[in-house]
């Protein structure tokens, strides 16, 4: 039994740091995301009218630059959506990430709370070696 709860404890030790790394992985992204909302915000602002001087620039293009402008206005567009869709996709994985976890927790916590209902006491549980414990001497 003090094998199979090492192997337990790696295990979870491994699915803990896959779900750390999957986090960081979706935290980046969403900044990222963000990031690019907050410039194509200011693009969009800025070609609204709300600087005197960005107006005059973005309402006097020259056509090449026009349709330059358009393309990659257009380009932009098209990666904040499908950024914006990918954040959406990892939010999602996060939150379901999180609530396995606490659903985990959970289970743990009910568990220990069984355990000490019929008299185990955790602390006399060896589970860090591998050979038997405290109780199994006889």
């Amino acid at each position: 039994p003090a094998g199979r709860a090492a192997a337990t404890d790696g295990a979870e030790a491994a699915t803990e740091e896959e779900i750390r790394t999957q986090s960081e992985q979706m935290m980046s992204l969403i900044q990222r995301a963000d990031e690019i909302q907050r410039a194509l915000q200011e693009l969009e602002a800025a070609r609204g009218g709300n600087d005197g001087e960005t107006t005059a620039l973005v309402a006097a293009p020259k056509p090449a630059a026009a349709a330059a402008a358009a393309g990659s206005e257009a380009a932009a567009e098209e990666q904040l959506q499908t950024l914006t869709a990918e954040k959406e996709r990892y939010e999602s994985m996060l939150r379901s990430s999180q609530s396995e976890h606490e659903d985990l927790l959970t289970r743990l916590n009910g568990m220990r709370s069984m355990m000490a209902s019929m008299g185990v006491d955790i602390g006399d549980l060896d589970l860090d070696s591998e050979g038997s414990s405290a109780g199994d001497d006889a």
